[in-house]
This record gives C-alpha cells, structure tokens and sequence, in this order.
C-alpha cells in the first residue's frame, strides 16, 4: 500500500528536469552491499555515480572566495588548525578525532549515553571555535546542531572510517530504476494512492484501512513509513513506552531542493567555479554534469532551519529569494538561469523531513526500541 501515486518514496529521479538529477537520494556507495545484492537480484544496472568537483567557491563573511584561496583569505575567522581547513569539512574534522565508537553497532550502546549530548557541546568540548560552529551549523544535514545527538554524527564518522569505501555509483537511468525493478519483482499487487490512516493488529490477523475506506488485512504488517509520518497513523492496540515516544518525537531533517538550469554558462563569465558553498540561505550548490561534463543542471541544497525558512513561502517567492541570492553573490548569474522545480522534503506529506537525526538523548534511549516489532505489525 503506497500513499503516493508514483513508487520510491525517498528516492524519486527528477526526468522532468535535465540531467535527469535525483529529488532524493543521490548517491549510493560500493560500501552498501545489501543495497547492492538486490539491485543485482532484481537486474538493476549501477554505473559511476557523481563526481566530485575539483574546484569549490567559498561564499562566507560576504566575500567570495576559491578553495585554493580560503586558508589566507580575509573571509577565514577559523582559529588555529581550523584556518587550513574549508568549512564543509569542520564537522568530519572534529568527529573523527578520538572517534570513541568502534563498531558499526556502538553508536547506541549505554556505554555512549555520556555523549548522547548536544552536538555543539560535543564540538566545543573538542575545541571548535564560535566561528566553526557556525559554519557547521550551515549545511550541518540536521535542522540545528545544538538539537541534534552528537551520537549521529559520530556515528556517521565511524561509518566513513570503518566502511569498505569504493566508488559512488548510482542506476544507469537513475536511481528511480532500481525502485522500478524491485517492484517488478514482488509478487502480489502494489496499491498506489492508497494512504494508510489505521492499522489494528488482531489476535490472528491485521486489518490495515486505508483514507479510501478500504480495508486490506493479512497475518502480518510489514510498515516502512518515515517515523514523521507513522505518528499520523491511528495503531490499535497503541505503541506504549519509550516506543511510543520515539515514534511520536524523534526529528526529521528538513531538506529543500531547488534544481536551476543554466541558460548561458555564467561560470565562463565571472571565472569562478559553479560548485559552491555559502553561509547564506541558498548554502550549497552542485552542477550536475551529463557524460562528456557540460553542466545539466545545478542542485542547491539548502537543508534545516534554512529549508523551513524557505518551505514557509509560496513556491514562486522561494524561486525568486533562491535567485535574488545567487544573483547578489554571482552577478553574473542574472537572467541567465532559472529554477525548473522544487523538491521539498519538508513540506512533503508522506515524509515530512529526509531522515531522522536523533535529538540529544534519543539514541541511547529511543533508538534500540523504536523499530522493535508491534504485535503483529513490524
């Protein structure tokens, strides 16, 4: 049973925009050898990923910047070893020193729960300057570093540390193929358009209605929903305990996705790089290239209190502050580029946020319960 009319919930390919870019998860690492294992059951070709760009501008402080150019520029207010290192790479920085977790396992062990603190007390007790929690509290892929477990992302430190790393590769044709294929392959039918609102679990059985006024039922329930979502749904007999506090409180990153295509290449004009990385609204930019490396389309990735900024707007107004910012940073930008679609998990209502984050405290005492099995539902 599907809310949405379309398959993948969190992994959506965009082939109405070009280049073809992905409105969800981009990027799959040859370290995911599960992920992996199914997409060659199912028959899904993978092919090289998204590269990285070589060059990086810098927008902090208001000055525009090169990477090359950062550790002796006026912009850079970092302290001491800090000034050699370009902000998008503070937190990994300060998480992977020391990293106290040592398994993949460990992030939620009651012998960690001494860390299970805010992540910019953790950073200060490291010896982050003001300036670099700052920075990180930018892009930080959570909605506020002093709401989020520092647990999360020294766990996301191990996983780089302790992963078998490789290339990033993604679906030949996008990664919506691989949802493609994994449906093809169940047996039985899949509903779409069907938004679960209740789900009983019975002494034999399950009943499952949907907002049509249909009802399904089977031995078991299998539910994937985002946790933002699950709280939405009516559970009979109801989650108890720290179970039911972590479906009902647990976070979700907002992430806010403005896809801009070039008319002209502006970065011909002005000489600067087209991937970039601001402290302003619009935070980060990726060009999306097509095989022989023109630039398709540029991905600005805006996430946390900035994509709720942002979400709070018609759609019309954020397409017009997106490129009134980009225009006051890159001049040479005006008129010469346009933003082709919006994707805002946010204000999505079938995943209201990217992914959880865990707030201060929650993993120790949340996480090892929240996914235990309910009845008959799973």
């Amino acid at each position: 049973l599907e809310a949405r009319d379309r398959l993948g919930g969190r992994v959506h390919t965009l082939n109405d925009v070009p280049g073809r870019p992905e409105g969800g998860g981009p990027v799959i690492s040859e370290s995911y050898e599960r992920l992996l294992r199914i997409a060659a059951a199912v028959g899904a070709e993978m092919g090289p990923g998204p590269g990285f760009e070589p060059q990086l501008l810098l927008h902090v402080n208001g000055l525009n910047v090169t990477g090359e150019q950062w550790a002796a520029s006026a912009a850079n207010g970092l302290a001491g070893p800090e000034k050699q290192l370009l902000p998008p790479l503070l937190l990994g920085y300060y998480t992977s020193q020391d990293l106290p977790l040592s398994g993949f396992e460990d992030w939620i062990s009651p012998s960690h729960a001494n860390i299970d603190i805010p992540l910019d007390e953790y950073l200060r007790q490291r010896g982050a300057s003001d300036e670099a929690i700052r920075l990180i509290n930018v892009a930080p892929n959570t909605n506020e570093i002093a709401t989020t477990s520092a647990l999360w992302a020294l766990r996301n430190a191990q996983r780089r540390r302790d992963s078998k790393g490789g290339r990033i590769v993604a679906a030949v044709g996008g990664n919506s193929v691989l949802i493609d294929k994994m449906a093809g392959a169940i047996r039985g039918s899949i509903l779409t358009g069907h938004p679960v609102t209740a789900v009983r679990s019975l002494d034999d059985r399950v009943e499952i209605e949907c907002e049509d006024g249909s009802v399904h039922d089977g031995e078991f329930c299998v539910m994937t929903l985002p946790l933002s979502v699950l709280r939405g749904v009516q559970i009979t007999p109801a989650l108890q305990g720290l179970q039911k506090e972590g479906v009902e409180q647990i976070p979700y990153t907002a992430i806010t996705k403005y896809f801009i295509v070039p008319r002209e290449p502006f970065w011909e004009q002005d000489g600067l790089p087209p991937s970039m990385w601001t402290d302003t609204i619009i935070e980060r930019l990726f060009p999306i290239r097509d095989a022989e490396g023109r630039v398709q389309n540029i991905t600005c990735w805006v996430d946390g209190a900035n994509a709720q900024t942002l979400d709070a707007l018609p759609e019309e107004e954020q397409k017009a502050r997106v490129l009134e910012e980009l225009a006051r940073i890159r001049p040479a930008t005006t008129d010469k580029v346009e933003v082709a679609k919006i994707v805002s998990w946010g204000r999505d209502p079938w995943a209201k946020g990217a992914y959880a984050h865990y707030a201060p405290g929650q993993v120790t005492r949340l996480k090892p319960v929240v996914a235990a099995p309910w009845q008959r539902i799973h």
